[in-house]
Protein backbone atom coordinates (compact mmCIF):
# COMPACT_ATOMS: atom_id res chain seq x y z
CA UNK A 1 0.00 0.00 0.00
CA UNK A 2 2.49 2.18 0.74
CA UNK A 3 4.92 1.40 -2.55
CA UNK A 4 1.51 2.67 -4.38
CA UNK A 5 1.09 6.01 -2.75
CA UNK A 6 5.08 6.56 -3.46
CA UNK A 7 4.27 5.85 -6.80
CA UNK A 8 1.38 7.78 -7.26
CA UNK A 9 3.19 10.77 -5.51
CA UNK A 10 6.03 10.71 -8.32
CA UNK A 11 4.18 10.14 -11.08
CA UNK A 12 1.86 13.47 -10.00
CA UNK A 13 5.51 15.04 -9.70
CA UNK A 14 6.08 13.78 -12.98
CA UNK A 15 2.83 14.63 -14.78
CA UNK A 16 2.60 18.57 -12.95
CA UNK A 17 5.83 19.66 -11.50
CA UNK A 18 8.45 18.97 -13.77
CA UNK A 19 6.25 20.20 -16.72
CA UNK A 20 5.28 23.26 -14.76
CA UNK A 21 9.42 23.95 -14.43
CA UNK A 22 9.75 23.17 -17.83
CA UNK A 23 7.30 25.92 -19.02
CA UNK A 24 8.61 28.59 -16.28
CA UNK A 25 12.35 28.33 -16.77
CA UNK A 26 14.17 29.11 -20.16
CA UNK A 27 16.90 26.90 -21.50
CA UNK A 28 19.88 28.40 -19.66
CA UNK A 29 18.07 27.90 -16.43
CA UNK A 30 16.89 24.47 -17.17
CA UNK A 31 20.76 23.88 -17.38
CA UNK A 32 21.71 25.16 -14.60
CA UNK A 33 19.46 23.07 -12.24
CA UNK A 34 20.12 20.38 -14.11
CA UNK A 35 23.93 20.79 -13.06
CA UNK A 36 23.37 21.44 -9.71
CA UNK A 37 20.78 18.30 -9.52
CA UNK A 38 23.53 16.29 -10.88
CA UNK A 39 26.12 17.52 -8.65
CA UNK A 40 24.26 16.68 -5.54
CA UNK A 41 23.58 13.65 -6.72
CA UNK A 42 27.20 12.66 -7.07
CA UNK A 43 28.30 13.90 -3.81
CA UNK A 44 25.15 11.62 -2.17
CA UNK A 45 26.62 8.43 -4.01
CA UNK A 46 29.51 9.17 -3.10
CA UNK A 47 28.64 9.54 1.03
CA UNK A 48 26.57 6.51 0.80
CA UNK A 49 29.51 4.67 -0.65
CA UNK A 50 31.60 5.66 2.13
CA UNK A 51 28.66 4.64 4.83
CA UNK A 52 28.59 1.37 3.58
CA UNK A 53 29.92 -1.34 6.58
Amino acid sequence: MIGKKLEQHIRKEERILFNKIQELLIDNELEILKNKIEYTRQDYLKSCATKST
